[in-house]
C-alpha cells in the first residue's frame, strides 16, 4: 500500500514549484499573446465554417466547465480541508489531555501506595476522568471529525488505542483489588507507629530506673553493674529506634518485604532477650518495673506479626502498579501515535494555498473562457465588441485584485459586479474571509505558543537551575556523610581495638585468679605440712620429755650404784683379803656408775638442748601456721578481688563488643544513607539535565512558533 503521507508530500512540492516557477497570477496577464486584446478592435466579422464553429463551442464549454470546477474545488476545500484540519489539531489538544490524566492516573496510583497520603479516592476520579477523554478521543461525534478520521487514517489508531485502554485499565482493575487489605495494612502500621512512640517513653521511664537503682548501690561493684545494664537498657531504645525505621520500608518500593519481616521479627526477639537479661541481673525493684514494659513488647510483636502476615498485599500491589505503569506507558504512546502532527502540518498548509492556486486556476479559465468567447462575439458581430471590453477589464480588475491576494494581502475584496467575474468576486471574496479568520488563528495560536513557549523556558531554567543547586547541596552533603562514615569507620576500628584490649584483659585476669587460686591450695597444703611438722616436733618434744624422765630414773640408778658401791667398798676393807676381789668388783661398779652419772647429765644437757629447741620450732611453726592462715586468707581475698576483676573484665569485654557491634553497624547504616545521598544526588545531576534539554527542547519550538508567526505574517490582514 502506499502511503498517503508521501502523496501529500508530493502534492505541496508539485505546489511550490508552480509558485517557484515564475507562474504567479501577475506573469498569467502579463503574457502578450494572452493580454494583447486590444488587436480585436483589427478584426472584422467574417463567416466561420461549421467545424470552427464546434470548435470554439466546444473549447468555451471545456473553459467553463475548468472554471466552475476550480472555483468548486476551492470552495469544496475551504468548507472540507480547514474543518477536518482544525478538527485533527483539537484532536492533537485531546491526545496532550489523554496523555496528562493518563500519567496522573498513574502518579495517584503510586500515590496510593505512599505512606503520606495513600487515598486510593483520586485514583479512581482519575480513572473515570481518562476514560472519558479517551472514549471523547476515540469517538468522533461530528462531520468534520469523520472527514478527519478518514483523511488522517485515525480508525487503526482509535483500535490500537482502545485495545490499550481495556489493558491499561484491567491493570488498574486489578491494582484497585487489594485497595481492602493495603489500607488495613497502612491503618496496622500507623497504630504500631503511635504505639512504638508510646512504649519508646516507658522504655525511657525504665532506663531511668535502672540509673536510679544503680545510684542507690553503695559498693563500687554493684555499681559498676548497674552502670552496664543502663547500657543495656539504652539499647532498648536503640532496638525500638531500629523497628521504627524498619516500618518506613513498607513504604520504600524497592524493599524486600519477607527480609523486613524476618528483621523486625529478630529485633522483636532481641529485645525480649536484652529485657530478660537486665531483668535476671538487677533487683526486684527493676524486675517490678520491667513488667508493664514486657507486656507492652509482647503486645509489639503480635503487631509486627499480624503486619507481617498482610504483607503479602503491598506485594502484589506493587507487582499490580508495576503493570500499571507499563501498560500506561503503551497507552501513552499509542494515544501520541494519534495526533499526526507532521500531516497535520503539512495539510494545513496545502490547506492554506489549495484555495488560492484553484482561484488562480479558476480565474485563468474563466478569462481563457471570455477570450474564446471575446473572440465568436467578435467574429460574429462587431457590437459585441464593448461588451467584451467591459468583461475584459472586469476580468483584469479582478486579476490585478487576485494579484494582490498571491502576494498575501487578504485585506483585498473583490469588487461584486452583475457582470460575469460577480459570481467569482463573491466565491473569492468567500474564500479570502475564510482564509482570513484562519490565518488569524494560525497567528494567535502562534503567538500564544511563543508566550507559553517562552513562559516554559523560562521555568524549565528556573527548574534546571534549582536542581543544579539542590545537587550541589546534594553533594556537599554527601560529602560531610562520607567525613562522618570516615569517622564511624575510624571509631569502630578504635571499638574493635577496645574489644581486643578488653579480652586481653579478661584473659589475664582469669590467668591472674587461676594463679592466686594456685598459690591458695599451696599454701592450704603448706599449712596441712606444717600443722603436721608442728605435731611430729611437739611428739618429738614430748618423746624428749620421756627421755628426760628416762635419764633422771638412770641418774638415780647410777647413785644408788654409786651408793652400793661405797658400801661394797666398806664391806671389802672390812673384809680384809677375801673381799679384795669383790673390792675390785665394786671399784669397777662405782667407776661405771660414775660414767653413767656422767652420761646421765650429759644426755640431760642434750634432752634439755632438744626440749627447748623443740618448743622454739613448735613456737616458729605456730607462727608460721599464723602466717599461712593469714597469707591463705590474703590470698583468698585476693581470689575474690580478682574473681570480681574477671567478672567485670567479661563484661567491660560484652559492653565493649556490644559498642564495637553498634559502631560497626552504625558505620554500615551511615555508608547506606551516604549511597542513598550519593544516588539522590545523581539523581538530582540528571532532573537538571533532562529539565535543560526540555528548555532547550522548548526553546526550538519557541524558534519554530516564532518561524510560523514570521511565517503568517506575510499576509495582510484588514484593521480590526
Amino acid at each position: 500500500m502506499s502511503d498517503p503521507n508521501k502523496h501529500v508530500d508530493n502534492d505541496i512540492l508539485d505546489l511550490d514549484n508552480i509558485i517557484d516557477d515564475d507562474s504567479d497570477l501577475a506573469s498569467l496577464y502579463d503574457d502578450a499573446e494572452l493580454t494583447d486584446l486590444d488587436g480585436f478592435d483589427d478584426l472584422e466579422p467574417e463567416e466561420a465554417a461549421p467545424a470552427a464553429v464546434a470548435d470554439k463551442s466546444s473549447n468555451e464549454r471545456l473553459w467553463m466547465i475548468l472554471t466552475l470546477l476550480a472555483f468548486g474545488l476551492a470552495l469544496l476545500s475551504t468548507l472540507i480541508l480547514s474543518p477536518a484540519i482544525s478538527s485533527q489539531k483539537q484532536r492533537a489538544n485531546q491526545v496532550s489531555e489523554v496523555v496528562n490524566k493518563i500519567n496522573l492516573t498513574t502518579t495517584s496510583a503510586s500515590q496510593a501506595l505512599s505512606e503520606v497520603g495513600g487515598r486510593y479516592a483520586p485514583l479512581k476520579s482519575n480513572i473515570d476522568e481518562t476514560e472519558e477523554a479517551i472514549n471523547a478521543l476515540v469517538a468522533p461525534n461530528g462531520l468534520s471529525e469523520k472527514i478527519a478520521d478518514g483523511i488522517f487514517g485515525n480508525a487503526a489508531v482509535n483500535g490500537a488505542v482502545t485495545e490499550q485502554w481495556n489493558a491499561y485499565k484491567s491493570a488498574t482493575t486489578q491494582f484497585l483489588t487489594n485497595e481492602n487489605d493495603v489500607q488495613e495494612v497502612k491503618q496496622r502500621l500507623l497504630a504500631l507507629t503511635g504505639r512504638l512512640t508510646q512504649v519508646v517513653g516507658d522504655s525511657v521511664g525504665f532506663v531511668e530506673a535502672v540509673a536510679r537503682e544503680g545510684r542507690n548501690k553503695s559498693t563500687g561493684a554493684s555499681k559498676d553493674k548497674y552502670l552496664f545494664l543502663t547500657s543495656e537498657a539504652s539499647n532498648l531504645n536503640g532496638i525500638l529506634g531500629r523497628l521504627s525505621t524498619t516500618l518506613r520500608g513498607y513504604f520504600l518500593p524497592d524493599s524486600n518485604l519477607p527480609q523486613l519481616a524476618d528483621a523486625q521479627n529478630g529485633l522483636m526477639v532481641r529485645l525480649q532477650e536484652t529485657l530478660n537479661r537486665i531483668v535476671s541481673n538487677s533487683s526486684t525493684v527493676v524486675a517490678t518495673a520491667a513488667e508493664p514494659l514486657r507486656a507492652q513488647y509482647a503486645d509489639l510483636e503480635t503487631r509486627v506479626l499480624e503486619i507481617g502476615d498482610r504483607a503479602t498485599a503491598l506485594s502484589e500491589s506493587r507487582a499490580a502498579l508495576q503493570s500499571v505503569r507499563d501498560q500506561g506507558a503503551a497507552l501513552a504512546q499509542a494515544v501520541q501515535s494519534a495526533s499526526n502532527q507532521g500531516l497535520t502540518a503539512r495539510l494545513s498548509q496545502l490547506a492554506t494555498l489549495l484555495p488560492l492556486l484553484l482561484a488562480a486556476f479558476g480565474v485563468f479559465s474563466l478569462w481563457r473562457y471570455s477570450q474564446a468567447q471575446s473572440k465568436e462575439l467578435v467574429a460574429h458581430d462587431a457590437g459585441l465588441e464593448e461588451t467584451l471590453a467591459d468583461q475584459q477589464e472586469s476580468i483584469l480588475k479582478l486579476l490585478d485584485e487576485m494579484s494582490a491576494l498571491a502576494d498575501g494581502d487578504l485585506t483585498v475584496e473583490a469588487e461584486v459586479t452583475d457582470q460575469i467575474t460577480g459570481a467569482i468576486a463573491d466565491s473569492v471574496n468567500f474564500a479570502v474571509i475564510e482564509m482570513r479568520e484562519l490565518v488569524s488563528q494560525i497567528n494567535r495560536a502562534s503567538i500564544q505558543v511563543a508566550n507559553e513557549s517562552e513562559l516554559a523556558v523560562s521555568n524549565a531554567q528556573a527548574v534546571s537551575q534549582s536542581n543544579m543547586t539542590q545537587a550541589e547541596q546534594i553533594s556537599a552533603a554527601a560529602a560531610l556523610m562520607q567525613e562522618v562514615t570516615a569517622g564511624m569507620r575510624q571509631m569502630s576500628e578504635q571499638a574493635n581495638s577496645s574489644s581486643d584490649m578488653a579480652s586481653d584483659s579478661l584473659k589475664a585476669a582469669e590467668q591472674g585468679a587461676q594463679a592466686v587460686r594456685d598459690t591458695i591450695t599451696g599454701m592450704e597444703n603448706m599449712r596441712e605440712q606444717i600443722q603436721d611438722t608442728s605435731k611430729r616436733i611437739k611428739r618429738l618434744g614430748e618423746s624428749s620429755q620421756r627421755i628426760g624422765d628416762i635419764v633422771a630414773l638412770i641418774d638415780d640408778i647410777a647413785e644408788q650404784t654409786n651408793i652400793l658401791s661405797l658400801n661394797a667398798a666398806i664391806q671389802a676393807s672390812m673384809a680384809g683379803e677375801a673381799g679384795r676381789g669383790f673390792a675390785v668388783v665394786s671399784d669397777e661398779v662405782q667407776s661405771l656408775a660414775e660414767r653413767s652419772t656422767e652420761a646421765t647429765k650429759k644426755i640431760a644437757e642434750l634432752v634439755t638442748t632438744i626440749q627447748n629447741d623443740t618448743n622454739d620450732a613448735v613456737l616458729s611453726m605456730e607462727k608460721a601456721t599464723q602466717q599461712v592462715v593469714s597469707g591463705t586468707k590474703v590470698a583468698d581475698s585476693a581470689g575474690k578481688a580478682l574473681a570480681e576483676i574477671e567478672n567485670m573484665s567479661q563484661q567491660l569485654s560484652k559492653l565493649v563488643q556490644g559498642i564495637s557491634a553498634g559502631s560497626n553497624k552504625q558505620a554500615e547504616t551511615v555508608t547506606r544513607v551516604s549511597e542513598q545521598v550519593t544516588q539522590v544526588s545523581d539523581s538530582s545531576t540528571e532532573t537538571s539535565r533532562k529539565a535543560q534539554e526540555s528548555a532547550n527542547s522548548i526553546a526550538k519550538l519557541l524558534e519554530l512558533a516564532k518561524d510560523l508567526e514570521t511565517s503568517v505574517s506575510r499576509f495582510k490582514l484588514p484593521a480590526n
